[in-house]
């Protein structure tokens, strides 16, 4: 089954932790065909709107219950790590209009790993399983920052992004970091209280990292040894 679109905006609201601020502002909107049965999703259709991540149709209406496609999902979610500005721009540079309008936004999405797992046509409409995944790559990619402007040779702006991606002194972030404060490091358990009682507390483990990125300018290298689970900082 599709997923609509007042069911993905919660999603999206969600994962960029809004949600308390989405149920603040529930009550009436813009749109002329949000019914009773979509009381609930007011917050989050007001919160959608008000962070530029949806618009409505062009007779003012929301059609809360239509399907999502898969390019509408990578759109929202690159608005979301920032990218829109330059995805707009990327479009008119190329010409990228009407029914090819998804272009730079599904290769931007390519190359940040957001469709990691996913393959689908831009016109399908996504399964609650496709969007999940698309969350899920999204919110732990790096997101993106605009640094100034530059001119095409026929004179039209493009913005210039600099990818907040640890590299060349710049501090790693993504959604994870900046709205969940939170940080993305694969690995194992090395050791437990029950394997090894003389150096760990009960409620303590020992943690390996096997895969990380540089955080807030900090490498966790391979291997390195992490005491506490539940107080990991890197």
């Amino acid at each position: 089954a599709g997923v609509g679109k007042s069911t993905l905006i919660k999603f999206i609201v969600a994962a960029l932790n809004e949600t308390a601020a989405a149920e603040a502002m529930k009550g009436a909107t813009k749109f002329s065909d949000i019914a009773a049965k979509h009381e609930w999703a007011t917050g989050y259709i007001n919160k959608g709107v008000s962070m530029g991540y949806i618009n409505g149709m062009e007779n003012n209406t929301f059609q809360p219950d239509g399907n999502v496609t898969y390019a509408q999902v990578i759109k929202m979610m690159l608005c979301a790590m920032g990218y829109e500005d330059y995805a707009a721009s990327l479009a008119e540079q190329y010409n990228y209009t009407g029914a090819n309008w998804y272009v730079p936004f599904v290769q931007l999405a390519a190359d940040a790993g957001v469709t990691e797992g996913v393959y689908a046509n831009p016109n399908d409409a996504v399964t609650r399983a496709q969007v999940a995944q698309l969350v899920y790559n999204a919110i732990k990619a790096p997101i993106v920052k605009n640094v100034g402007i530059s001119y095409t040779d026929s004179g039209k702006i493009v913005p210039k992004i600099q990818i907040q991606d640890g590299s060349e002194n710049v501090y790693f972030k993504s959604i994870l970091t900046e709205k969940f404060d939170a940080y993305y490091v694969e690995g194992y358990v090395l050791d437990t209280y029950k394997t090894d009682s003389t150096n760990l507390e009960a409620d303590e483990v020992k943690f390996g990292v096997a895969k990380s990125n540089k955080y807030d300018n900090e490498v966790v290298a391979l291997e390195t040894p992490v005491r506490d689970i539940n107080d990991v900082t890197v």
